[in-house]
């Protein structure tokens, strides 16, 4: 049952110049987006993805730009994301062609995703009717591409979604999306706003993780009055995701010695976070207490956190820490030990101590 009728005939004339293997394995490719099943044209969505620019490419890519005609919507919302992720602007106006004549929104969530990717702020109003669509998928994936694009209206358009549900979108994911849009296209004035919507528990009775972080976040990057005990006072929230954005927020405005004097706090769960906040924002007065917080702090959270960090700033004493919790009775911190040492060194030692203290050595002798 084929798809695009000359879809082989003119992949095999635009090979003829390339080299034999590379054109055998494009037009197997090609062959299954046009009589593969469903799995397997998705699969071959996922290789062309992946596939090198030289010397095929862009042959790839126009293989990407057919499958937004293909007749399942997961393949076409497939292939407009392996278009984004490869960067293909060359093939732009198929992405708006496929999303003027898409309805299914498994498809129409990506195809506005790789419109904001590779798309310019003249696409706004390509945009904007898919943020009033019923799909709340939809309508999240139409903001975050408003504000990709930097287009006019995002701004607007975001504060008008963060209202609460009585006047705004139902959507908690939706609203999410629109405050991370509004953090970066917005001014300190909206970031004063975000802080007394964030306390008016009148306006929005119990706001998720989610809506909580990202008004943390957008507090962070834009400020505004009060934006400090607001961060500050997000340390202690329950959901240490929010914690943490809260604190990167805190160093994201200066707030050092607000930060630093957090890692001294008596909740463990606002010393994790203040450990996260200094790692992202690079508060290189707060390492020395974070390497005594992964040895000596009394809660095994704070210490995984604090030992997690210095792993990512590569201090080299997370060493030690890292392989003891090979031994911790949690499972969960013997596996996050785990990933972290075969993400360090490319192989897979299991448990063996001595075979990781000797594959770390050479990892730094590399260094």
């Amino acid at each position: 049952m084929p798809r695009w009728p000359t879809l082989v005939v003119a992949l095999v004339v635009s090979l003829a110049a390339s080299p034999a293997r590379a054109a055998d394995d494009l037009a197997r490719e090609a062959q299954l987006l046009v009589e593969g099943a469903l799995p397997a044209r998705r699969a071959a969505i996922a290789r062309l993805e992946g596939w090198p620019e030289q010397p095929d490419g862009a042959q790839a890519d126009r293989l990407l730009a057919r499958a937004l005609r293909d007749d399942a919507s997961l393949v076409r919302g497939a292939a407009a994301m392996a278009l984004a992720r490869r960067g293909a602007r060359g093939h732009l106006d198929a992405v708006r062609d496929a999303l003027g004549r898409e309805s299914d929104p498994l498809a129409l969530a990506p195809l506005l995703g790789a419109l904001g990717t590779l798309g310019f702020a003249g696409d706004g109003p390509r945009i904007n009717p898919h943020v009033l669509h019923p799909d709340a998928a939809v309508r999240r994936a139409a903001i975050l591409a408003l504000g990709d694009l930097d287009a006019p209206a995002a701004a607007d358009v975001a504060r008008r979604l963060i209202v609460d549900p009585r006047g705004g979108d139902p959507g908690e994911g939706v609203r999410a999306a629109a405050a991370l849009v509004l953090g970066r296209r917005g001014t300190a004035a909206d970031g004063t706003w975000l802080i007394a919507r964030l306390a008016d528990r009148t306006a929005d009775p119990a706001p998720g993780w989610l809506l909580r972080s990202s008004m943390a976040e957008a507090i962070g990057r834009l400020g505004g009055e009060g934006a400090i005990a607001a961060l500050t006072s997000l340390l202690g929230d329950p959901d240490a995701r929010v914690a943490v954005t809260a604190a990167t927020g805190l160093a994201q405005r200066g707030a050092r010695q607000v930060l630093l004097g957090a890692l001294g706090h008596a909740e463990p769960s606002v010393r994790a976070a203040a450990v996260g906040g200094v790692l992202q924002g690079r508060v290189r007065d707060g390492y020395p207490v974070i390497a005594s917080l992964a040895r000596r702090d009394p809660s095994r959270d704070v210490r995984w956190a604090a030992t997690s960090a210095l792993w990512k700033l590569e201090m080299r004493e997370a060493d030690a820490y890292v392989l003891e919790a090979l031994g911790a009775s949690d499972p969960g911190i013997v596996l996050a030990a785990h990933h972290l040492l075969v993400e360090r060194v490319g192989s897979d030692l299991r448990l063996d101590v001595d075979a990781w203290k000797a594959a770390l050595a050479r990892w730094w002798q590399r260094r």
